[in-house]
């Protein structure tokens, strides 16, 4: 499970890295669930075979399974690792949970045994009795009660033509190990860019003893917030000099050089250091379509209608056409709240994704027979002037 959780986090480091790299100036402020990005990919390997397994492993940082290897095992690490991760405390909650929705689409015993029993997944199947309103419905409040409301509403009828969807939702709700007052928190000057701030609420300790650590080979700050049990921590990456992350280059640039070998170090080098700490009070809401960044992370033929083999899962061909996620997160003075969902759209090779053609311009056009292919006639359009012009007569001046 030791490997897995490194692939995780590699992969999480990759995943936000590349999401920032997307907007020359970076996303603003963005929040990303990794492990649920990444759970949802794991359910997805598991119905692939070929190319299609092979490109999901690497963007994984998984290594290509041997011969001998049962990827079963693989599977339940992810089982594992959820069960690790989640809590049931009054003042720490983490809760991972999975949903999939077949719809008309035969789906092999196998796989659906994988995903029910490894994934702990609750299976929605598209009948007569159970209608796509119906599971629509039904998930959508699955999704907000696990989240607490915080993810709502999103599916809708466009999932009409999804053979399969995939889902993992995370909720994330712990209190500070030391909260901050309250009648502390004040309004101050946030600076965006050098030219540019905004009033925030900033929240305050003082004289703390909190875990810090000064990373001289990458130059930056490492400041790290425990909550309650101290089994969960809020770590924050800010540059040594204030001037720093002023610039958007220079914000890109500390992006850039976050490496996850270096960060696993200097969390080792966590030492207890006496804060006076400002942080701003902060909520944001977050969500993005995956496609083209995973696809940069080397995940391209299960996005591809020809190449991609999800054999493993049905019979029919199907292809990923979405890959969305959907995040929440409040950072206040009794601790943080956040949420996810992460959605694998998957459809059927045979549906067309529908494209808009817009005749806005000059175009030909000819009318024909079907059965003898005759033209019957053959014209131009080039604006909506009637022609009455006889061009074989001369005209008169």
């Amino acid at each position: 499970m030791e490997d897995l959780t490194q692939s995780l986090n590699r992969f999480g480091i990759e995943l936000f890295k590349t999401v920032y790299s997307q907007s020359p100036d970076g996303p603003g402020s963005c929040v990303i669930s990794s492990v649920s990005v990444f759970i949802a990919l794991m359910m997805t390997l598991a119905g692939s075979r070929g190319e299609t397994k092979s490109e999901i492993l690497k963007a994984l940082k998984i290594h290509s399974l041997s011969k001998d290897e049962n990827e079963s095992k693989l599977h339940e690490s992810i089982n594992s690792l959820s069960k690790l991760i989640s809590s049931n405390e009054s003042w720490n909650k983490v809760v991972l949970a999975n949903r999939m929705i077949i719809n008309n689409l035969n789906v092999k015993n196998a796989f659906e045994d994988i995903i029910q029993t490894i994934y702990e997944s609750e299976i929605e199947k598209v009948s007569a009795d159970r209608p796509l309103n119906v599971v629509i419905r039904d998930t959508n409040k699955w999704i907000s009660d696990l989240t607490n409301d915080k993810i709502t509403n999103i599916l809708d009828e466009s999932f009409k033509s999804v053979a399969l969807t995939l889902i993992n939702a995370v909720y994330f709700k712990c209190e500070w190990l030391n909260e901050f007052d309250p009648n502390r928190t004040q309004k101050m000057d946030f600076y965006v860019t050098k030219s540019s701030k905004e009033s925030v609420e900033m929240m305050q300790l003082n004289n703390k003893k909190l875990l810090y650590h000064f990373s001289s080979d990458f130059d930056y700050h490492l400041l790290s917030l425990p909550y309650k049990q101290e089994k969960y921590f809020f770590n924050i990456v800010f540059p040594s000099s204030e001037d720093d992350f002023l610039m958007s280059k220079d914000q890109q640039s500390l992006v850039n050089r976050l490496d996850f070998e270096q960060i696993k170090i200097d969390l080792q080098n966590l030492e207890h250091k006496s804060i006076n700490l400002k942080i701003p009070k902060f909520t944001i809401k977050y969500k993005i379509n995956l496609n083209e960044v995973l696809k940069k992370l080397g995940i391209l033929a299960a996005f591809d209608r020809q190449k991609a083999d999800f054999q493993e899962i049905s019979e029919t061909d199907i292809f990923v056409q979405e890959v969305l996620q959907y995040s929440y997160i409040e950072v206040n003075e009794q601790g943080t709240e956040a949420a996810a969902a992460t959605v694998v759209k998957m459809v059927k090779r045979s549906i067309s994704q529908s494209t808009t053609i817009n005749l806005n311009r000059p175009f030909l056009y000819f009318i024909t027979e079907k059965s003898s292919g005759a033209f019957i006639f053959v014209g131009s359009f080039n604006g909506n002037v009637e022609q009455r012009k006889n061009l074989g007569e001369k005209t008169e001046l």
